[in-house]
């Protein structure tokens, strides 16, 4: 069979049915027919204008990478309605976006921030022929817990990670404040009986071929003020019960999702944040006041 560059070098060779000197034989004879394919030169595929279009295919695929491997499109941020910016290589002509957006989809990661996002991915995806855009996403990045709540019906994450099942690696931005905390046995933990209820989480574990699963924070100012805050009442905790969940669990998030993959009999790596990534010149020292200090007395000079 012939690939498109093929096709299309054939037609302007002026044999649009097949390679030239050569019929093929008629249905009812006892053969298979002979497959031919044109060999071009360097000179000839100069000559008609366009050497790279008369690369074998697996090279033109290396090539693209290439080209695509650029740092701004390793995360690209779905917008919610503005026009989706193609790069430069698939803006060239239809021949070259066919070829090189299936390959950017494959090595992107794809960030989506709202419900608009959402869509906008899927009427990306939907341009492919049949469901081959959404078979080619490997990386997402979903920036709220809010693309998981639950309603009437499924959640936009839910449907889009339903329609992707190639996906290997998700990462999940969490606001700290999107977390409901418990106290077991006087310790702080998330929730999981709410979360569950308000976030349809358990649909992670059933993308099958997912190999990594990120659990990071979102910036904020006060980020750190509270996380040191939060791993100071955390060191005390362990030293009353033994075991006690803080960050780099999140706060007993890992270990549930981790439980949801083996009830599907499967190990998948959780990542979360470490202390020295959030902290890297140490946990700063606890500035909360107490109320049993005592109160330094200014006296009055005069």
């Amino acid at each position: 069979m012939y690939d498109a560059a093929e096709l299309q070098l054939l037609n302007e060779m002026g044999y649009p049915r097949g390679v030239p000197g050569f019929t093929s034989p008629p249905a009812s004879a006892g053969h298979k027919s002979l497959k031919f394919k044109p060999i071009i030169s360097y000179l000839g595929a100069l000559r008609r204008g366009n050497v790279f279009l008369y690369l074998p295919r697996h090279l033109r695929d290396r090539i693209y990478v290439l080209i695509l491997s650029e740092p701004e499109l390793e995360v690209v941020e779905m917008p919610d309605v503005r026009t989706i910016t193609n790069p430069a290589i698939c803006e060239v002509s239809d021949f070259f976006y066919d070829e090189a957006m299936p390959v950017l989809v494959r090595n992107t990661t794809f960030s989506i921030t709202s419900d608009c996002a959402v869509y906008s991915l899927m009427v990306l995806l939907s341009e492919f022929p049949k469901t081959q855009g959404f078979e080619r996403v490997a990386s997402l990045e979903l920036t709220t817990l809010d693309l998981f709540e639950r309603g009437e019906f499924p959640s936009n994450a839910t449907a889009l990670l339903r329609r992707c099942p190639s996906v290997k690696r998700v990462t999940l931005i969490i606001h700290l404040d999107e977390l409901v905390f418990t106290y077991v046995r006087g310790c702080r933990e998330v929730d999981m009986d709410v979360m569950a209820r308000k976030f349809d989480l358990k649909t992670l574990a059933t993308l099958e071929n997912l190999e990594v699963l990120i659990l990071s924070l979102k910036s904020f100012m006060a980020l750190q003020k509270r996380i040191a805050s939060m791993e100071h009442d955390r060191v005390l905790d362990e030293q009353m019960t033994g075991t006690t969940y803080g960050v780099e669990s999140f706060w007993g998030l890992k270990e549930w999702i981790e439980m949801q993959f083996l009830d599907h009999m499967r190990l998948v790596d959780v990542h979360c944040p470490k202390l020295h990534e959030l902290f890297p010149y140490g946990l700063p020292a606890d500035t909360t006041e107490k109320d049993d200090e005592p109160i330094a007395e200014v006296e009055d000079e005069d």
